[in-house]
């Protein structure tokens, strides 16, 4: 069996516990609740409690969004850091494969040109050498008139084995003919 002082002493404890407990909460119900007293209005009363409740609720809020703001936005500058350094990445990456890619395709381009390239000089040609024709026909015809202009003694001559403008051709044999034997 216990002592009659054991018993107690734990009652005691108990009790004293109690009671603080019930002395801090109505401590603490009465600090934050006016009570009103029949010459105070009620109405007044309550919506200054509110209003009270509702700026320091409001300032809390406000502070609360102010440092989650800042931490938000290091986030996203870390993050768009991350962002941009990928996307220039994938830009060089990009430009460099659409730039491979058209230089071979221009490379293609410029070889079948090559492949096709046919010059065709035949009408050139053609109109060379009718040109030419023109004029070989034309320096036949001024020849074949300077031989029937050539008077009548001249063709005997060329007959006899001269031939038309040899003395031209040859001066040495005209004057040989001119001058007298033996004297050159």
């Amino acid at each position: 069996m216990k002592s009659r002082k054991a018993k107690h002493k734990g009652l005691g404890t108990k009790k004293v516990k109690f009671l603080i407990g019930a002395i801090l909460l109505s401590v603490g119900i009465g600090s934050s609740v006016n009570v009103a007293f029949a010459d105070q209005d009620i109405h007044a009363l309550l919506t200054n409690w509110f209003d009270k409740k509702k700026v320091e609720s409001i300032n809390e809020i406000e502070q609360a969004i102010m440092s989650e703001k800042e931490t938000q936005k290091q986030r996203l500058k870390e993050q768009l850091q991350v962002e941009i350094q990928k996307s220039e990445e994938e830009l060089q990456l990009f430009t460099d494969a659409e730039k491979e890619a058209r230089v071979l395709a221009l490379q293609q381009y410029t070889d079948a040109l090559i492949a096709n390239f046919n010059v065709d000089n035949s009408n050139k040609e053609e109109k060379l050498s009718a040109e030419l024709d023109a004029i070989v026909q034309e320096a036949i015809e001024k020849m074949d008139k300077v031989v029937k202009d050539i008077p009548n003694d001249d063709k005997e001559k060329n007959n006899n084995g001269n031939h038309y403008g040899q003395d031209k051709a040859n001066p040495s044999n005209k004057e040989d003919k001119e001058k007298p034997n033996g004297s050159n």
